[in-house]
């Protein structure tokens, strides 16, 4: 009976631990798997389970860029925050009633041979090998960036840009009909008026499904402010073979260099 009872005193002491420890083993557990399944390394501030309130906080994230590229950060992100359906989670679709992604600086990087961390981040995250795909659901993801910087190795001696772009939309109607990843990347993309980075902005377009955005339009519709200015950055990359950011001044006129 003693033993009984000190095994039972053990397991509970064990559970304490596990369950007051949950946020610090949930940290480690999505930074190794977001590492596992992107090729990025995740560093996460603090990441807070608050079951009660069925939420799911993440503060400081950034995303690395592998040793690659030069640069250390890819995206920094001081706010993550997840409300979701406690009962969905048991069914074929979960619902995340909402979605907040709060982005501090995204840093696109050319390297010498011309790959862009984005890239690499577009081709790590394409369609899994046997094609399946998680259902889910979003109410609504807000979406907030402050900057982009651009880096560019690809001619030797790195030139650089930094530009504050504000953004913050609210889209809603999200489904795994829509990589969101995509989704953000296209938003930054048209609210910078990025040259070309290796990316097709119809390519990303068709990963969006029917979200729609605060204001009620389409988000493929983002394509037709973008397609002219991706299509004229790539045309001048192969006629003249000039860097990212030579293309980026004709893409925005009235800028300066670096």
């Amino acid at each position: 009976m003693k033993t009984l009872l000190r095994l039972i005193i053990v397991l509970l002491v064990l559970a304490a631990g596990l369950y007051l420890g949950r946020n610090i083993i949930a940290r480690y557990a999505v930074q190794a798997g977001a590492e596992k399944m992107t090729g990025f390394p995740m560093k996460i501030g603090s990441l807070d389970l608050a079951f009660a309130q069925s939420r799911i906080a993440v503060r400081d994230l950034s995303l690395r860029n592998p040793s690659e590229f030069k640069e250390p950060v890819f995206v920094e992100m001081p706010e993550l925050t997840v409300d979701y359906d406690a009962g969905s989670l048991l069914s074929e679709t979960p619902r995340l009633k909402s979605l907040v992604i709060d982005i501090k600086r995204i840093v696109i990087v050319k390297t010498k041979d011309g790959q862009s961390n984005v890239m690499k981040l577009k081709g790590s995250l394409g369609p899994s090998s046997n094609g399946k795909k998680g259902h889910y659901r979003v109410d609504t993801l807000r979406l907030k960036v402050s900057s982009v910087e651009l880096k560019d190795y690809s001619m030797g001696n790195p030139l650089e840009r930094t530009m504050p772009i504000s953004i913050d939309e609210t889209y809603q109607n999200i489904s795994d009909s829509t990589d969101i990843n995509r989704l953000v990347l296209l938003t930054v993309m048209k609210s910078a008026k990025l040259p070309f980075i290796g990316v097709n902005t119809k390519d990303i377009a068709g990963s969006l499904g029917n979200v729609t955005n605060s204001a009620g339009e389409a988000v493929k519709g983002l394509t037709e402010s973008l397609g002219k200015v991706g299509a004229g950055a790539a045309d001048t990359l192969q006629k003249t073979g000039k860097g990212l950011f030579d293309t980026f001044k004709k893409v925005v006129p009235g800028t300066s260099s670096p």
